[in-house]
Formats: C-alpha cells, sequence, structure tokens
C-alpha cells in the first residue's frame, strides 16, 4: 500500500497536482514508519519524493527539512560515499540554489559529482543533471559563459536520443537562459523550441511549460525591442496570461510601447 501511496503521489506531481501529492506522500510515509520503524533505509525515497513536493509548494523549509533526513537515512544505511546518497546531496543543492545561497549549493552539487562519476563513469546522466544544476547556480551568479561550459559538457552526455531523456528539458532551458542573457537571441529561441517540443505533451499550466512560455516571451520581446518592432512588442503583450509571474515583463513592454509603439 505504500508502494502505491508512493507512485500516486508521484503522479500527482507529474501532473502538477502538488496538494494530492503531499496528502499521498504524506500517508506513504506514514505507513513505512509504522511498518518499519522510523529509521528504515525505505523511507528515504520517500522523503526525497515528499521534498520535492514541498518544494515545488514553495515550501522550502520543509523540503530542506526532508531531504536532510533522507540524506541521514541514507548515509546511516549505505556510507557517506556511497552513490545512492548523491540523490539528496542534489536536492540540498537544488534547494540552497532556490535561495540562493550559491556557495552552499555549489558545495552540496560539487560533493555530489565525484560520487557519481566514480561510481558510474564520467558520461552517467546524473554526471549532466549535476552539471545543469551548477550551470543554474552560475546563472543565479550571472556568470552565464561559465553556466553555458556546463550546459555544453551536459548535452554531450545526454546527447539527443529518441525518446528524449528526462534531463534534456531543463538542459535545454538553462542553454536559453544563458544564451538571452548573453543577447545571442537566436540560440535561446532555438535552444526554447528544443524545450517546448521536449515538454508538448504536458498540460500549458504545467509550470515547466510556465517557465517556457515566460522566457520565450521574453525573448521575442527582446528581439522586438532590438527590431524597434511595435506590432511584434503588442503581439507578445497580447499573449501573456494576467498572472502575477508576468506582471513585470507586462509593465516593461507597455513602457516600451508608451514610447515606441507609433
Amino acid at each position: 500500500m505504500s508502494a502505491l501511496l508512493s507512485n500516486t503521489a508521484v503522479l500527482h506531481w507529474a501532473r502538477g497536482d502538488f496538494e494530492a501529492s503531499k496528502v499521498a506522500n504524506e500517508r506513504s510515509l506514514a505507513l513505512k514508519r509504522e511498518m518499519f520503524g522510523p529509521k528504515h533505509p525505505s523511507l528515504a525515497g520517500s522523503l526525497e519524493n515528499y521534498g520535492i513536493t514541498l518544494a515545488s509548494m514553495g515550501d522550502m523549509d520543509g523540503a530542506q527539512a526532508a531531504f536532510e533526513s533522507a540524506l541521514e537515512l541514507a548515509i546511516a544505511a549505505m556510507g557517506a560515499d556511497h552513490p545512492s546518497v548523491a540523490s539528496a546531496i542534489i536536492k540540498l543543492g537544488s534547494v540552497a540554489a532556490g535561495r540562493g545561497a550559491t556557495d552552499e549549493a555549489r558545495a552540496y552539487f560539487e560533493r555530489a559529482l565525484p560520487l557519481i562519476e566514480q561510481a558510474y563513469g564520467a558520461e552517467h546522466s546524473d554526471v549532466a543533471l549535476i552539471l545543469a544544476n551548477l550551470a543554474n547556480v552560475a546563472q543565479v551568479e550571472e556568470k552565464h559563459a561559465e553556466a553555458l561550459t556546463y550546459v555544453t559538457r551536459a548535452e554531450a552526455i545526454i546527447g539527443t536520443p529518441d525518446p528524449p531523456h528526462p534531463y534534456q528539458s531543463s538542459i535545454a532551458v538553462a542553454r536559453a537562459k544563458s544564451e538571452f542573457a548573453l543577447d545571442d537571441l537566436e540560440a535561446a529561441t532555438q535552444a526554447l523550441q528544443t524545450a517546448n517540443d521536449l515538454l508538448s505533451a504536458l498540460p500549458p499550466e504545467h509550470h515547466e511549460r510556465r517557465e517556457v512560455d515566460l522566457l520565450s516571451a521574453h525573448v521575442r520581446f527582446a528581439a522586438a525591442q532590438r527590431d524597434g518592432d511595435a506590432q511584434d512588442a503588442k503581439t507578445v503583450l497580447e499573449s501573456l496570461h494576467p498572472e502575477d509571474d508576468t506582471l513585470e515583463l507586462r509593465t516593461k513592454i507597455k513602457a516600451w510601447l508608451a514610447t515606441n509603439g507609433n
């Protein structure tokens, strides 16, 4: 029953129903604790899934606590140098990065990287995941050329398999962010098209699709500004949904159109 609840939680998360995912995760954890006790290593994976859901809901304190508990259980069961502990370390790095604690985040990712490389080799897909996370840290620090070196290594590892690898979309988004920041709008647009194609099966309201759509709007508006094309800027404005996360961009477009809208 606990395994079924855990799988159900993952399914709810993938659909973007984080509240339902949280409930299923909590029920799964409660059952495992009742059956196996609070220190059983099988709790580690469930705690990681729970932490992912909490992070998606914006509860970073709860997510960090869940990941720290998962790491503690994994180390107790397998040792600090076992590659399985890298999963929780990576997630703790993501929480730190989300808070802007870049030094802490980098330390977590650099701690996880040799565990994966030594266990599975430098071309393992989880190496690409860590490289993508290091790229995200560099982006927070506005070190976009450095970020692209990580992205390029990650792309070389993942390639373009059919069917696509789950990490491909996040790597493509990472490239788009840094190409945009470095004013290569064509490269950013190409990367965003790749990400959009990879995520096309997800509903438009899914958080990953929303991220790509908003970044695409930023890139399209930058191109409109570069070309002095007020009509394109208006088209971007009309395409935006009136959510809070588009407010800053809508304000920028309206201000630019006030001067350049003819």
